[in-house]
């Protein structure tokens, strides 16, 4: 019985410690200076890390090869189109 008037009379001043720590971090976080958008830290997942990072390559690269790919096939498109009406006669 002494233990559970202890708690109780213990549990304000918890109560008042636990919400000072989380305005404190509050206002450690806030003082960062982060971007509310910045998803990157938010995000990161440690189920899916393999241990060694690999580095991100170029994406200007990849953008390039989709380039190339996007036109190679408006090229077919435009080839079977044609090809098509050429023999159907519209």
């Amino acid at each position: 019985m002494q233990k559970l008037e202890k708690m109780i009379a213990e549990a304000p001043r918890l109560a008042q410690e636990v919400e000072r720590r989380q305005r404190e971090e509050l206002l450690t976080r806030a003082s960062e200076g982060r971007n509310r958008l910045d998803v990157s830290i938010a995000l990161h997942d440690k189920r899916y890390e393999t241990g060694v990072e690999q580095p991100r390559g170029s994406l200007r690269k990849e953008r390039r090869e989709g380039r190339i790919v996007f036109l190679v096939l408006v090229v077919v498109f435009a080839a079977a189109v044609i090809w098509i009406a050429t023999h159907l006669h519209f």
